[in-house]
């Protein structure tokens, strides 16, 4: 796909979202007085005051609310832009045959029943989608949306209580988790421009709704409960697209694929559509990722309240000699950095509170007070604070629950703190985020008054600092990005999104791997310029000492067998400096071999590596975002430590580069470069190579580990090609036999 068309293709994606979300005329089938979906519709409808039309179709032509209904489709006297299918799931299919036939361009399908069953569910989407022509769909199996910005609510769900419409878009898998988050973060008072729930996403999906969103100058954030996807490259494009407009894309990931086939049976395979691998993903698209609920109300209240918060360090200001030190404890652990204050600020607040105040960053006023009514000490303490120039955000934390016995006492003292804060970091310039430790509700008057001036009120801990801390990396983000080099793992590719080399990407859950015998990997691996190290298969006690004289002592012996993790189930023997060795390690191994089932056809014989840094290097083809190369430090632990970076392949030079400055493992490579230890140049070259051979659609995964960089050149000591079994079994590379195979380090 070129970019111009690419460029056609996503707005046409844009158009048909618009002409759902924007419909003037809207058909309601299933429409009725008794409850259910249908009845829902109709009254949500007239809740939001809808100005277009709306038709009522029931078969019995049944009165709805007092308005005749319509038998069907056919009967009306207009065709509508849009339609509602409030009916069972066959059903359905008939009234989008029929809709598609009479022209209708948008449906919203409600009913359950389909691909997330199984079976025959799957079958009858499958139908569905022959049946509905052109016509673009929400759904199956949600809930309809609610586009509160322009009064239009093709929902079933319940409508949230807000004054007036807001700067958050949310999308959402699940319908029944829209109307948790909705009524959640209506009591947090934060206001929605739209609630979209996706369902199936049989055909218009996340990267649809997230590019519409992005386009619209009210929708500020976009806040994605997401379940699942199998474009995973134009949703990284998507978010990507909206994070370049200004827009903050907000994102809780649920559930993780599931990898079929051999490919699981490799590092990579056990990496692939883990959270590491996703969370590398979504990051480097401008994404701010939540970890659960509380996390995920926090950066959209914070995001549509501040959405430019920026700066370095923060002063903290709490009421409470405990709190402080939580308030402490947490700042650190979300890697935020406390302000430093200066000398004229110190002797400020020595001057200003009780002699057994600790003047410190976080500060506690110790009530000063605030409990007597009398807020003027803690207003001046909290002025000093956010005056001092090394304060770039005021955090104020207070109890903000009622329930006190004596309610006097503490609505008063929490909303009298909430505005001394408010009132100093105005004075200030400075921006406030008021913080809760604990969630629950909040005095009225306070979320009033925190309504009225755009204040966050964020509930909980470590889920308010976490959104400061991704807040303010983002806003210390984008003043970078002009210094940044390319990013690792680029959304765009040719000006393609969502095809790799031509084809679309394949998905691995659906196919069957085959593991390529050793030296065939070897091959596989060398016809893409990727150097072996001296290696030979050898079947017998006798080829392997064979091989060890030929290659030279000291040497490895590896099975030679499908199974990962070799050297945990003790099928390695490393260092073996004579014949005797070689021999009763070959003994070992079969005998170890045996006792656990493994099918060994024989050993792998290796000359030992001396030195060099043991990197890792994989690629496969993931089930949500297609071929993918991972990239960090070597071992047994890879998976555990998580040290690896992830890009999209194929990747250019540039990328490659990026992917090592990404990875947790840059400042070593940087150092070891630097001292002329290892190769940076063959590395970069070591990556294009696996990038190349991942794009091959016969080629499902790849494991280099260990890569051994060297001063000069890298080594392949260890691999896996894990080849599609219905396409390709793998022919040997280039000059291999297939028996034996010795390539030369660089």
């Amino acid at each position: 796909m070129g970019s111009s068309e690419a460029s056609l293709t996503r707005r046409r994606s844009l158009e048909r979202v618009a002409g759902l979300m924007e419909a003037r005329s809207v058909a309601v089938v299933g429409a009725s007085d008794s409850s259910g979906p249908g009845r829902n519709v109709v009254r949500n409808l007239g809740a939001v005051g809808f100005g277009g039309r709306v038709f009522l179709i029931n078969k019995s032509r049944r009165l709805v609310n007092g308005v005749q209904a319509f038998a069907s489709l056919e009967e009306l006297p207009e065709v509508p832009e849009l339609v509602v299918v409030a009916v069972n799931q066959r059903a359905t299919v008939e009234v989008v045959r029929a809709a598609s036939a009479l022209g209708i361009p948008g449906a919203v399908l409600l009913a359950a029943g389909f691909r997330e069953t199984g079976g025959d569910g799957a079958k009858l989407e499958t139908e569905l989608l022959a049946a509905r022509g052109s016509m673009s769909l929400v759904g199956p199996n949600c809930l309809g949306f609610a586009n509160y910005a322009e009064c239009f609510a093709p929902y079933s769900g319940p409508l949230v209580e807000q004054k007036h419409f807001g700067n958050v878009a949310l999308v959402s898998n699940s319908g029944a988790l829209a109307c948790t988050l909705a009524g959640a973060a209506a009591e947090r008072r934060i206001s929605f421009s739209h609630v979209v729930t996706m369902g199936n996403q049989a055909d218009l999906g996340l990267a649809d709704f997230v590019a519409y969103f992005a386009t619209k100058s009210l929708v500020e954030v976009i806040a994605c409960y997401v379940e699942g996807f199998d474009d995973g490259r134009d949703v990284l494009s998507a978010i990507q697209s909206a994070n370049e407009k200004g827009k903050l894309v907000v994102l809780l990931k649920a559930g993780r694929t599931r990898l079929g086939g051999r490919a699981a049976r490799t590092h990579t395979g056990a990496l692939a559509g883990s959270a590491l691998v996703q969370d590398s993903l979504f990051s480097s698209s401008g994404v701010l990722l939540a970890k659960d609920l509380e996390e995920f109300l926090a950066l959209i209240e914070l995001g549509s309240r501040s959405p430019d918060l920026a700066g370095r360090h923060v002063g903290v200001i709490t009421t409470s000699g405990g709190e402080r030190l939580l308030l402490a404890d947490a700042v650190e652990e979300n890697q935020l950095e406390l302000a430093e204050l200066g000398d004229a600020a110190k002797d400020e607040l020595q001057a200003l509170l009780p002699p057994f105040a600790t003047v410190a960053n976080p500060l506690d006023t110790t009530g000063a007070g605030i409990f007597e009514g009398d807020v003027k000490t803690h207003y001046a303490a909290a002025r000093v604070m956010a005056l001092d120039p090394d304060v770039d955000v005021l955090l104020a934390s207070y109890d903000a629950k009622n329930g006190w016995e004596e309610s006097a006492q503490s609505a008063p003292a929490f909303v009298d703190g909430v505005m001394a804060a408010h009132r100093a970091g105005v004075e200030a310039g400075k921006p406030v985020v008021v913080i809760s430790l604990t969630t629950g509700s909040v005095d009225s008057v306070a979320r009033d008054y925190l309504e009225e001036h755009h204040v966050a009120c964020l509930m909980g801990l470590h889920p308010a600092m976490r959104a400061v801390s991704l807040l303010l990396r983002r806003g210390q983000a984008k003043e970078d990005e002009s210094k940044r080099s390319p990013n690792a793992a680029s959304i765009h590719h040719d000006g393609s999104v969502g095809t790799v080399a031509g084809a679309t990407a394949l998905v691995l859950g659906q196919r069957e791997g085959v593991q390529l015998p050793h030296a065939v990997a070897l091959g596989r691996l060398h016809a893409v310029g990727l150097p072996g190290w001296d290696s030979v298969t050898a079947a017998d006690e006798e080829e392997v000492t064979a091989a060890a004289d030929k290659l030279g002592y000291p040497v490895a012996l590896k099975w030679d067998a499908d199974v990962a993790h070799r050297a945990r189930l003790g099928g390695v023997a490393l260092g073996l400096k004579s014949e005797e060795a070689a021999r009763e390690a070959w003994r070992a191994l079969m005998l170890q071999a045996d006792e656990l089932g493994i099918d060994c056809q024989g050993v792998v014989v290796q000359a030992m590596v001396e030195g060099g840094l043991e990197l890792f290097l994989g690629g496969l083809r993931d089930q949500q975002f297609g071929p993918i190369v991972i990239f960090g430090l070597g071992g047994i632990h890879v998976e555990e430590v998580g040290q690896v970076a992830v890009a999209l392949a194929p990747l250019t030079r540039a990328q490659a580069e990026s992917l090592i400055v990404s990875s947790p493992c840059a400042a070593v490579v940087q150092s070891r470069a630097d001292g002329g230890l290892l190769d940076r140049c063959a590395i970069v070259d070591s990556i294009l190579a696996v990038s190349e051979l991942i794009v091959d659609p016969t080629v499902l995964a790849v494991d280099v580990n260990p890569l051994v960089a060297l001063p000069h050149g890298v080594a392949v000591v260890d691999c896996k090609v894990i080849a599609d079994a219905g396409l390709a079994a793998g022919a040997p590379g280039p000059g291999s036999s297939g028996a034996e195979r010795s390539v030369p380090a660089r």
